[in-house]
């Protein structure tokens, strides 16, 4: 991974300050944008009303070497309605059904965002981002989906438990239960399995307003 138009790699903490600049979009919503410094202004630069774009920072750009922004990828205008957020679309298959974008939406994320195993493999599915370029699919197959709400997981013979760690997209979820029981952010569980069972997880958006069920099924391989 490179930083803008550098030629040398970033470190993890750079890699680690890149999605910190996403997940403070997702935590505080708009609050955690700023007026793009790159360029200054979207359009007609000499325009009065013309807005600047939006930015999301982490760290001070004058003293940190590591310091990281995002601005293209939110580039409406300051005066523009929010729209970089999850809502559903006909142009890809997406799962969501919820317009994160309006007013407050970000308190109603109540997906994962990644989910961890020890002794188990996720078998995943297509993953869309975007609508087909040059008619071909922007996908990754085989993977996590946020808005895909059942899965299998493939365990080895002979295995008696797993672990799991859940990780919910928005770190002001209200709650987040495994098999009925709270569980923190990122920590990591252990769970009885045999062929059949079915591990449930429940997450709860921060404005209480939405909760996603998941449902992972052990084949025993």
């Amino acid at each position: 991974m490179t930083n803008a138009h550098q030629d040398v790699s970033v470190g993890m903490e750079g890699v680690n300050n890149f999605i910190k600049c996403f997940q403070q979009l997702i935590d505080r919503g708009d609050a955690a944008t700023a007026p793009s410094i790159r360029g200054g202004r979207l359009g007609n630069p000499t325009s009065p009303t013309t807005k600047n774009s939006r930015m999301s920072m982490i760290g001070d750009m004058w003293r940190d070497k590591n310091w990281m922004a995002i601005g293209n990828s939110i580039g409406t205008g300051l005066d523009s309605p929010v729209d970089y957020f999850t809502s559903p679309t006909s142009s890809y298959p997406c799962g969501a059904t919820v317009n994160y974008n309006t007013a407050d939406g970000y308190k109603k994320y109540s997906v994962l965002s990644n989910i961890e195993f020890a002794g188990a493999t996720l078998v995943g599915v297509d993953v869309y981002w975007a609508a087909p370029s040059n008619s071909t699919p922007n996908k990754v197959p085989n993977k996590f989906d946020p808005w895909t709400y059942a899965y299998t997981l493939n365990v080895p013979n002979g295995t008696t438990s797993i672990a799991i760690k859940p990780t919910a997209m928005s770190n002001n979820i209200s709650s987040m239960k495994l098999n009925g029981t709270a569980v923190a952010q990122g920590a990591s569980s252990t769970v009885a399995v045999a062929a059949g069972t079915v591990i449930s997880i429940d997450v709860v958006s921060p404005d209480g307003s939405s909760t996603s069920s998941y449902k992972l099924t052990v084949a025993l391989v």
